[in-house]
């Protein structure tokens, strides 16, 4: 009775497939009866066996289904994840306590980072992360919690300690000979200097990356880091060259069905659009992303797609919504506990070129007053407005 209570008693295991007719059972039980069965197996001896097997457990899990967020089901897979964060949390809390195994934290935080990245689990990985490397771990596991730690600080907007755990995972990579995390590193330095608004220095490492992954068979990867290259090209004044190999990704991605790259390229592709004063081409490409960001739960890429449809609306007069749409972002943001994402921003100057105008034709009053309930909005009511199907007091329309 005890191995049974012991595969049940730390968190609700889970029996899932997710595809074409996916079918779930769970197996759950009241508090009391797992405080009870708790108690029983501390007495049994068996606690610490049964926490590593769980953990042994949800480690695989997260492995196994990190290939499927780069797929078209991509949404799926990150809701199954998501209805399992108190397993790995469960498990992180197990790995990383005295009798407890830190290269498996360190596999599980690697395993998640594209989930941490999407649901805007920035705070919690990061602690995962830090905690992780405090331990003792060898070069090439201790490379990839670095690698996640860099991603999430990053987020957060703090670009000194992402650039130097990225400086130190490439080093580790290339002493373990870890290609793929090697990539991501230099990505991230890239990422890194184009915040710091140095984009000619971030070229050289984003277009090594592009390679890397590229040779590791990572064409996932590849082509964010393309993507990222294209930003480069754009802030360094080669429109031209950016607005071509942005083509160029979003051609293979979309056969892939692939949510969160495509989102990005989309987004990327309207900010050039609007460069140009292409505000109509722009528009329809942000609706498009914005959609894709509501089926994914992603807030971050949302709130920054709401920008720049704020800019959007200014250039067609529209001031309520262009301050309706700023305040979403800013309460979306401020959900995140994060800056966002530095190569999703707009140009500052577009951006506040549309807050001023705005400001000028409703009154400050009214500005403040549109942009409040802006903030106010729920996730989904912020995608059914951005899409034009809430009025901002409506009830919200699933994208």
């Amino acid at each position: 009775m005890l191995g049974l209570l012991g595969a049940l008693v730390e968190q609700s295991l889970v029996t899932a497939r997710t595809g074409e007719g996916e079918r779930e059972t769970r197996y759950g039980m009241l508090e009391p009866v797992r405080q009870y069965a708790v108690e029983k197996l501390k007495e049994s001896g068996e606690q610490e066996e049964t926490r590593r097997r769980h953990a042994a457990f949800f480690v695989r899990l997260a492995e196994e289904n990190a290939p499927g967020l780069r797929g078209p089901w991509q949404a799926a897979w990150l809701d199954l994840l998501e209805r399992e964060q108190d397993n790995f949390r469960t498990a992180f809390s197990w790995a990383l306590g005295d009798t407890g195994d830190a290269p498996t934290a360190a596999r599980m935080a690697w395993a998640l980072q594209g989930f941490l990245w999407i649901r805007g689990y920035h705070r919690e990985g990061r602690r995962w992360a830090e905690a992780t490397l405090r331990r003792g771990l060898p070069d090439g596991l201790r490379a990839r919690a670095l690698h996640v730690a860099a991603m999430t600080a990053y987020i957060q907007g703090n670009y000194a300690e992402a650039g130097k755990a990225w400086e130190d995972a490439l080093l580790l990579s290339r002493r373990a000979g870890d290609t793929l995390v090697e990539a991501s590193a230099l990505s991230g330095e890239g990422l890194v200097r184009m915040a710091r608004a140095e984009p000619e220095a971030a070229i050289p490492s984003l277009e090594e990356s592009v390679a890397l992954f590229g040779r590791c068979g990572d064409h996932y990867m590849a082509t964010v880091a393309r993507g990222w290259f294209s930003l480069a090209l754009f802030a360094s004044g080669d429109t031209e060259g950016a607005e071509r190999t942005f083509e160029e990704a979003l051609a293979w991605i979309r056969p892939t069905g692939n949510p969160s790259v495509t989102q990005s390229a989309l987004y990327n592709l309207a900010e050039l659009a609007m460069a140009r004063g292409d505000h109509g081409r722009a528009g329809r490409m942000l609706e498009e992303a914005v959609g894709f960001s509501g089926r994914m739960g992603d807030g971050v890429s949302l709130a920054h797609g709401l920008q720049k449809l704020a800019i959007v609306a200014s250039s067609r007069g529209e001031a309520e919504r262009v301050a309706t749409l700023l305040g979403t972002a800013e309460g979306l943001l401020g959900d995140a506990g994060a800056p966002g994402h530095a190569f999703l921003n707009p140009d500052p100057s577009l951006l506040g070129g549309a807050a001023e105008a705005a400001r000028a034709a409703l009154g400050g009053r009214a500005f403040e007053r549109a942009r409040e309930r802006g903030g106010s909005m729920t996730f989904e009511r912020a995608v059914a407005y951005a899409l034009g199907s809430d009025a901002a007091g409506s009830d919200p329309v699933t994208p």
